[in-house]
C-alpha cells in the first residue's frame, strides 16, 4: 500500500515536472548551453589580454636589451619607450599600467658583478596593475636575471607607487561585495512575488482595490528598507572588521539606493517569466551568474579577454559596482561616473516599465 502511494505520487510529481516548460528548459536545456558557452569563454582565456606598459632606458647593454626583447616578445604587454617625465605622465593619465625604470650604470654594475635596481613605476589605486602586471614584469626581469646569472640573481625590483595611499584586496573586492549583495538581493526576492501568484495571494489582492502599483510600490519599499539594513551590517564589518577605507558616504548610499531600484526591478521583471516558484529559481540563477562572472566585482575587468569586456559592459551590475568603487574608495573607475550612473537610471526606468506591463495577479 505505501509503495502503491509512493509510486502515485512520485508519479504526480513527474506529471507536474514534465507540464512546467519553463522547469524543463532550465533544467535539461539550458545547462547544456550554459556549458557549451563557457568552455568557449574559458578557451579564449588563451588569448590573454594586454596592458599597456612604458619603459625607461637610462643605458643601452646587452643586460638592458635583453629585458626590453622579453617584454616585447611577451604578449601580455604592448610596450611603450620614452623619457621618465613622458612615461610618468601617461601613467598619471591612465594610458599606461606601469612603467619600467632601467637607470643608467645598470649593465655596468652587472658586469662588475655587483647587485643592480630597476624601478616599476605604478598606480596604487590600479588593481590590474598590482594584481596582473607588477608580478608579470618582475617575473620577466628575474628570468632575465637567472639566465644572465645563473641561479644567484643580482637584479633588485623596486616598487613605487604615484601616491602614498595603498589599497588593498579588501579594498577593491569590499564594493563589489556590498554591490554584489544588493543584486542578489534583489533578483532572488522577486521568488516571494512568484510564491503569492502561485498559492493565488495575488489574486485575492487584485479582488480589493489595491492597484498594480501599490503593489510594486509597497514591494521596492520592502525591499529598499531590507537593502539598507543588509549594506549598513555589510560596510559596518567591512569597515570596522576589515579596515575599508570608505570615502563620500553620503554619495555612496545614493548609488546603492539606485541600484538596489535597478535590481528590484529586474527582479520583477525575471519573476514575470516563471509560473512556479522552482522554475523562478532558475531563471534567477540565469540572471545573476553572469554577473557574478563577469561585472568585476571580485576580480578586474582587464584580466578577461576582449569579448568577456564586452559582455560585462551591458551587465547593470558592472556600473554599480564600479560607481560604488569609484566613490567609496576613491579609486580610479573603469568608467566615468555621469556613464555609471546614466546607465543605472536606464535601467530603473526600463525594469519598471517591463515589469509592470508584464505584471499579472495569476
Amino acid at each position: 500500500m505505501r509503495l502503491a502511494g509512493t509510486a502515485g505520487l512520485l508519479w504526480g510529481f513527474s506529471l507536474e515536472f514534465v507540464r512546467d516548460r519553463t522547469a524543463l528548459f532550465f533544467t535539461f536545456v539550458f545547462p547544456p548551453i550554459f556549458t557549451i558557452i563557457v568552455g568557449f569563454l574559458i578557451g579564449a582565456f588563451s588569448q590573454p589580454p594586454s596592458h599597456a606598459v612604458g619603459l625607461v632606458l637610462g643605458e643601452s647593454s646587452p643586460h638592458s636589451q635583453g629585458i626590453v626583447s622579453a617584454i616585447e616578445a611577451n604578449p601580455v604587454f604592448e610596450l611603450s619607450i620614452g623619457d621618465r617625465a613622458t612615461q610618468t605622465a601617461a601613467l598619471d593619465e591612465g594610458d599606461l599600467k606601469a612603467v619600467l625604470v632601467i637607470p643608467e650604470g645598470f649593465g655596468n654594475s652587472l658586469e662588475a658583478q655587483d647587485r643592480a635596481q630597476v624601478e616599476i613605476l605604478f598606480d596604487n589605486r590600479d588593481q590590474d596593475a598590482i594584481r596582473v602586471v607588477i608580478p608579470a614584469l618582475g617575473a620577466i626581469v628575474d628570468g632575465v636575471d637567472r639566465a644572465l646569472a645563473g641561479n644567484f640573481p643580482r637584479i633588485d625590483v623596486v616598487t613605487t607607487p604615484n601616491s602614498t595611499r595603498n589599497l588593498s584586496t579588501i579594498d577593491f573586492v569590499g564594493p563589489g561585495l556590498v554591490s554584489f549583495s544588493i543584486m542578489q538581493l534583489g533578483i532572488f526576492s522577486a521568488i516571494n512575488l512568484v510564491a503569492r501568484r502561485e498559492k493565488k495571494v495575488l489574486k485575492r489582492l487584485g479582488a480589493t482595490p489595491a492597484t498594480k502599483s501599490m503593489v510594486l510600490v509597497a514591494g521596492i519599499i520592502h525591499r529598499v528598507m531590507i537593502a539598507a539594513v543588509q549594506a549598513g551590517m555589510q560596510l559596518a564589518i567591512l569597515v570596522v572588521g576589515f579596515g575599508l577605507d570608505f570615502f563620500n558616504p553620503l554619495a555612496v548610499i545614493g548609488v546603492l539606493l539606485l541600484g538596489t531600484l535597478v535590481f528590484v526591478g529586474l527582479g520583477f521583471t525575471t519573476s514575470s517569466f516563471a509560473r512556479t516558484e522552482e522554475a523562478m529559481f532558475p531563471i534567477a540563477q540565469l540572471v545573476s551568474l553572469p554577473m557574478f562572472i563577469l561585472a568585476g566585482v571580485f576580480f578586474p575587468l582587464d584580466v578577461f579577454p576582449e569579448i568577456m569586456q564586452w559582455l560585462a559592459n551591458l551587465l547593470p551590475l558592472t556600473y554599480m559596482a564600479d560607481a560604488v568603487r569609484q566613490l567609496m574608495i576613491d579609486a580610479e573607475g573603469r568608467y566615468e561616473m555621469w556613464l555609471n550612473i546614466s546607465v543605472l537610471a536606464v535601467w530603473v526606468v526600463g525594469g519598471f516599465a517591463v515589469a509592470t506591463w508584464r505584471f499579472e495577479w495569476e
